[in-house]
């Protein structure tokens, strides 16, 4: 029991209990690296690894220089000043939004878990990682999922009450998730204020499974008039296609997105009764 709760370092000789401790922190990089590598974040399982490893390693090495005139502590303070820059280093500041900051997180949360395996305490920190491991899997859904129709929008908006929130609507993602285009976007009309027409394959409209003459005769039958844009997959920034998923031209040749895609576009556009500009 008492390995469990207890330092290893009590019951086991320094070199066997930092080998040990080295390969417990492997164990916890990877426990939490894996569920980061599965959702495609920058940070995943060789990162948190490295993290959790280097962590351990150097909170070693602060316990075999410390001396009674020196501060093993120093070291702790050090990793966390390190870890600052890195995880700064994975938050990206857009026009409007900033990004990274989970991964940020994660690269921080580990680095602890790294320092309490070096201290010993193996147990605790494998516990810890198990625990964010949950925290990561149990949330994933909410941050990804919890709007998915136009009606689902609708409703929060009702319920924040704030005249400064507008909802934006994407075929692509309507295909998937609405029962209906009309059924979309009638429920998101009070709030729409911007809609992404994207074909079913996020290639070249008019080339995929979608319904296009249901889509803007539902746009028609609302009475909107605001911002329409053509959302099209065909190139793609290495890293963005691996967040996205996107492992394939969506288009053989490129330039048919806007040459045939958007002629098509305004053609089911004039059949429904809008105008495309």
């Amino acid at each position: 029991m008492h390995w469990l709760i207890d330092s290893w370092r009590i019951h086991l000789p320094t070199p066997a209990a930092n080998l040990l401790l080295s390969l417990v922190a492997v164990v916890c990089g990877g426990i939490i690296g894996v569920e980061r590598e599965q959702q495609e974040k920058p940070a995943g399982l060789r990162t948190l690894i490295l993290v959790c490893l280097g962590s351990t390693l150097f909170t070693i090495a602060s316990l075999i220089f410390n001396t009674s005139s020196g501060d093993s502590g120093r070291v702790a303070a050090q990793i966390v000043t390190g870890i600052g820059f890195l995880g700064a280093g994975a938050i990206l500041h857009g026009r409007s939004t900033v990004s990274g900051m989970t991964t940020a997180a994660s690269i921080w949360v580990v680095a602890a878990i790294g320092v309490l395996a070096g201290t010993g305490y193996a147990v605790p920190a494998l516990g810890a990682s198990l625990l964010v491991r949950i925290l990561f899997v149990a949330t994933a859904r909410y941050e990804t999922h919890l709007i998915n129709r136009g009606i689902d929008a609708a409703r929060i908006i009702e319920r924040v009450g704030a005249d400064n929130i507008f909802i934006h609507l994407d075929t692509y993602h309507m295909h998937i998730e609405e029962e209906s285009f009309a059924s979309g976007f009638e429920a998101a009309a009070p709030f729409l204020g911007y809609v992404h027409v994207s074909e079913a394959n996020r290639g070249v409209p008019g080339r995929g499974m979608l319904n296009w003459a249901a889509c803007m005769k539902a746009i028609a039958d609302i009475g909107y008039q605001g911002p329409i844009t053509l959302e099209s997959m065909n190139h793609v920034d290495v890293d963005i296609a691996g967040g996205l998923a996107v492992w394939r031209p969506v288009a053989e040749d490129p330039r048919d997105v806007i040459e045939v895609g958007l002629p098509f576009l305004r053609e089911e556009a004039k059949k429904a009764g809008l105008t495309l500009g």
